[in-house]
C-alpha cells in the first residue's frame, strides 16, 4: 500500500447511523457531594465520664447505608461503607482504627479494660471527643451492578461528645494505697 492510498474513516462512514459510545466517565468521590452520607455518632463507657489513668472506652457508630440522588444527570444509588475512623480524644491525642469500636460487654471484657478505641486520660477535667468516619463508596444507575467510586470521603461527627475525667480516689481503705500493690478500694 502506498501512503497516498491511505485515508481516514469518520464515524458513520462505514455503517450509516453508527456513532461510537463515549468511554464511561469514572465517578470520583467529589461527584457524590450531594448524597450526604451519615455522620458518625459517639458514645463512651462509662457514659459521659472517665477515670484518670484508667481506660475510657470510646465507640464511634457508623454503618453502611445507601442514598439515592442524581449522579452525572441520572438517577442513581450510592452505597457508603465505613472503612476507617479517626478519634480525637480532646486532650491532644488521636487514634485511627478500621472499626468504630464496641462495648466492653460485647467484647467480653470487664469495665475499664483496654480496647482498640479506648484511651487513658492523664489529666482530670472536661474533654471533648470528636470522630471522623472515612467512607468508601460504590454506585449504580438503575438496575445495573454496583461499581466502585474512586477515592474516599471523610465525614465528621455532627455533635462533639463532652466527657468529664475525674480523679481516682481511695475509698474504704484503712491505709494508704501504694503503686504496684493492688488493694480493694485503691
Amino acid at each position: 500500500m502506498r501512503p497516498d492510498d491511505c485515508y481516514t474513516i469518520t464515524p458513520g462512514e462505514l455503517i450509516p447511523g453508527f456513532e461510537p459510545t463515549p468511554a464511561a466517565q469514572p465517578v470520583t468521590i467529589r461527584d457524590l457531594i450531594s448524597f450526604a452520607p451519615a455522620a458518625p455518632t459517639i458514645t463512651t463507657e462509662p457514659g459521659g465520664w472517665g477515670v484518670r489513668g484508667l481506660h475510657t472506652n470510646v465507640i464511634a457508630g457508623a454503618s453502611g447505608h445507601t442514598r439515592s440522588g442524581t449522579l452525572l444527570g441520572q438517577t442513581a444509588e450510592v452505597n457508603f461503607i465505613p472503612v476507617g475512623f479517626t478519634i480525637d480524644y480532646g486532650d491532644g491525642t488521636t487514634a485511627t482504627s478500621s472499626t468504630g469500636g464496641a462495648t466492653w460487654a460485647s467484647l467480653g471484657l470487664p469495665e475499664f479494660s483496654k480496647t482498640p478505641t479506648s484511651h487513658r486520660y492523664t489529666t482530670v477535667g472536661s474533654k471533648t471527643i470528636t470522630v471522623e468516619v472515612e467512607y468508601a463508596a460504590e454506585y449504580r444507575v438503575g438496575d445495573s451492578g454496583w461499581l466502585p467510586v474512586i477515592g474516599t470521603l471523610t465525614i465528621p461527627s455532627d455533635t462533639p461528645h463532652p466527657i468529664q475525667i475525674v480523679r481516682n480516689a481511695t475509698v474504704g481503705v484503712d491505709k494508704p494505697c501504694r503503686p504496684g500493690k493492688p488493694t480493694i478500694g485503691c
